[in-house]
């Protein structure tokens, strides 16, 4: 959902996303994460991996991969790091 959006839009949206996903809430997360963009320049989607593997209890996101950028950003997803800082302020997304 992030990427799509952050790619194309809300054209790029198929009406599933949609009504699964689109949100204020979810449109706040995007903003969040955004911001870590700038601040790390990995793309939407390994911020988005990296922040649900650095949550404080056991997570496996399971993630798949049609095409070449979406296995670029699983491999750039493993090796990210966040600071403390970027992950408490991901995180606080949840409470949005």
């Amino acid at each position: 959902y992030y990427t799509r959006l952050e790619k194309g839009g809300e054209a790029a949206l198929t009406d599933n996303l949609r009504k699964e996903f689109d949100s204020p809430a979810n449109r706040a997360v995007l903003e969040r994460i955004r911001k870590v963009r700038e601040e790390t320049g990995l793309s939407v989607g390994s911020i988005a991996l990296a922040w649900l593997t650095a949550q404080p209890f056991p997570a496996f996101p399971l993630a798949g991969a049609s095409r070449v950028e979406h296995v670029e950003a699983l491999r750039e997803a493993g090796d990210a790091m966040l600071t403390e800082s970027q992950r408490d302020f991901l995180r606080r997304m949840d409470a949005e």
